[in-house]
């Protein structure tokens, strides 16, 4: 990493060992002059980094202590089935206002070949262009969920219409994605992959979901208990 960026580095590594307890709650992360001569760097540089753990409400100033590890109450937002195969950010917004909480949601939409696990799911050729939505759910600046949808260019525009399998589940996170979510290496995510076609029963999506299990849970609510005869 360039000198320029050493500040989110620096972040990064306090950032994970605060999650990871080893500076925990109501304890001060060491004095000023360990931290410059651990890593080396201005304090200019060191303010930057700090700055960064005090947005993301990790850490606060308390006089004749310095930096200290704030006890986080993590606010959870509540996703229903509606709310995963929305396209927008609007969807993302009402999470947050039922969860009492400011969110935004970061979006980017872009056609690229599609990966082999992709055209498998979607039973379309290896390298067929596909059209990829990507979200990234923020509450309160921080970025608890990612959401990838993929579509068959021909059929970008056809909706989904019935969801042919939907498989939930928890894994360790892989490094990319404890990265975007700000999460300490091996820490645990839920995970949604739903497949759904459109009215003449083509695949047309292929949704997959990554959230931090401490910041989201799945909601579904007046679910049959009985199969329709």
């Amino acid at each position: 990493m360039s000198a320029e960026h050493r500040f989110e580095q620096i972040a990064d590594e306090l950032r994970e060992q605060i999650l990871d307890g080893i500076y925990p709650p109501g304890k001060p992360l060491p004095h000023t002059r360990e931290l410059l001569a651990r890593f080396g760097v201005s304090a200019t540089t060191l303010t930057r980094a700090l700055k960064i753990l005090k947005e993301e409400q990790l850490v606060w100033r308390v006089g004749n202590r310095g930096m200290v590890v704030q006890k986080r109450q993590p606010v959870t937002v509540d996703i229903t089935p509606s709310d995963l195969a929305a396209k927008g950010s609007g969807s993302w917004e009402v999470v947050c206002r039922r969860a009492n909480v400011a969110g935004h949601m970061v979006m980017g939409v872009r056609e690229e070949p599609a990966e082999s696990d992709v055209a498998q799911t979607l039973r379309i050729p290896s390298d067929a262009p596909v059209l990829k939505r990507a979200q990234v759910g923020m509450v309160a600046n921080w970025p608890v969920c990612m959401k990838e949808m993929y579509y068959p260019l021909d059929l970008a525009e056809s909706p989904p219409a019935t969801v042919v399998r939907q498989l939930t589940s928890a894994r360790p996170a892989t490094d990319e994605e404890a990265a975007q979510l700000k999460l300490s290496r091996g820490s645990w995510v839920l995970t949604v992959e739903r497949v759904s076609r459109d009215e003449a029963g083509r695949l047309v999506e292929l949704l997959r979901f990554v959230a931090n299990p401490l910041r989201v849970r799945l909601l579904e609510e007046d679910l049959p208990l009985m199969p329709s005869a």
